[in-house]
């Protein structure tokens, strides 16, 4: 009996690596709105440590715009991070604003908060080798651009992806539809950053720095539309997040005689 158990698993081990799951992953778009919506107390906390956020999003912005440069948090240690992390205000005092531009010619500092995600809806289910089910998922993540001349916030992006997944299992068989909707929502930033800097230096190259911020304000935008009274978002692309209207309540009707009234004509 305990003889034929490591055939049996060996057979399982077969067939599961015959099994085929394919997953089809798509990046839905980013809505992106610019204004002075993201809040930067001065005991905002800056990460010292890039992480792999900061260093795609240098990427992401150097392939939108070559004459950006993002300088690495290591070239900016002596100056910017000399004992670790350290407070928005401590960074952005003059003496330290100043090396850093006159130093290393940065022009700006970007502060990237969280990244947001949730689950607006889930249908459907999976049991052993037979189910199917759908998703609708939203990303969202917000930042400051701040200028080091004046240490000043020069606005706020906040970006917002929404997308729909799937999948449906039968057999040792799937297929998956997977939104990229984190990616996409990093996108709408780097998107965002490139046109807030050639705003302010059309041509020519530019230096700035990425910085983790802890407790930034986001998710500012839930639906991508508007991010406060008169803030329009820059990029209303994705058609997935329509902005809904309310109908007007119906009018009632009137009563029998108001209606006979209003058919007699008045007399003189």
């Amino acid at each position: 009996m305990f003889a034929s158990l490591p055939r049996c698993l060996l057979l399982s081990l077969v067939v599961l690596s015959a099994a085929a799951c394919i997953p089809i992953p798509y990046k839905p778009a980013a809505m992106v709105a610019q204004g002075d919506f993201i809040e930067t107390p001065p005991t905002l906390s800056v990460q010292y440590v890039e992480g792999e956020v900061v260093t795609t999003l240098a990427k992401k912005i150097q392939s939108r715009d070559k004459g950006i440069t993002v300088v690495a948090h290591k070239d900016l240690e002596a100056v910017a991070f000399p004992e670790g992390d350290i407070t928005l205000d401590q960074l952005l005092e003059p003496d330290r604003r100043g090396r850093l531009r006159q130093d290393y010619g940065l022009s700006y500092l970007v502060l990237i908060g969280d990244l947001t995600t949730t689950e607006l809806s889930h249908h459907g289910g999976f049991i052993p080798l037979l189910g199917a089910g759908t998703t609708t998922e939203r990303a969202s993540v917000g930042a400051s651009v701040i200028d080091l001349v004046d240490g000043k916030a020069v606005t706020g992006i906040s970006s917002v992806s929404k997308g729909w997944g799937g999948g449906v299992i039968y057999g040792f068989y799937g297929l998956f539809i997977v939104p990229m909707t984190d990616s996409s929502a990093y996108d709408g930033v780097a998107k965002g950053i490139v046109e807030i800097v050639r705003a302010a230096v059309v041509t020519g190259p530019c230096k700035i720095a990425i910085a983790l911020a802890t407790g930034l304000q986001t998710n500012t935008c839930p639906d991508g539309v508007e991010c406060s009274a008169g803030v329009p978002a820059t990029t209303t692309a994705d058609p997935a997040i329509p902005v809904q209207e309310e109908a007007p309540p119906p009018v009632p009707p009137l009563p029998a005689e108001n209606r006979e009234e209003q058919r007699q004509p008045e007399r003189p």
